[in-house]
């Protein structure tokens, strides 16, 4: 079950406030907060978190892009960006929106950082072959720039 924890959100405005003079390095958000229950199969050939039971944080989590664009809403000139958004985990369409919004909300201050990602049964939740996450990225990438640039894409 996933829960709403206002503290982490409260942070993350806070954080963002504090931070907010321009001189600081860009405000990152991890993408797991995107994630479904199976981010942490326990099949896993690679742990995702040394620090304990991964899926107990990413419960916590929040959308990534939400927490952005809640940052971007209280600060002016704060550089916003995702550490890694794992490409494959998403639909095309719906995340050129997702980004073209956040961008145009923080007044072009987002920074698009992207993955294909490492962990292969995760990967396969989305129908994508481990082999062909790269492919699979640039394909994504390729169209998501024909939505941001063209009329028609």
């Amino acid at each position: 079950m996933w829960t709403s924890d206002s503290s982490r959100y409260q942070h993350t405005i806070r954080f963002s406030q504090r931070n907010s003079d321009g001189g600081r390095k860009p405000a990152g958000l991890s993408p797991y907060g995107l994630a479904n229950t199976r981010i942490c199969p326990p099949a896993a050939r690679r742990p995702l978190s040394r620090a304990g039971n991964c899926r107990s944080t990413i419960r916590q989590s929040f959308d990534p892009f939400v927490g952005l664009t809640a940052a971007a809403a209280v600060t002016q000139k704060l550089k916003l960006g995702t550490s890694v958004c794992l490409i494959p985990e998403h639909h095309p369409i719906t995340l050129a929106k997702t980004i073209a919004c956040l961008d145009r909300i923080s007044s072009g201050r987002f920074l698009f950082g992207i993955g294909a990602g490492f962990n292969a049964e995760e990967l396969a939740d989305y129908g994508v072959a481990f082999q062909d996450r790269w492919k699979v990225t640039r394909e994504q990438v390729l169209a998501m720039k024909q939505i941001w640039t063209k009329d028609v894409a």
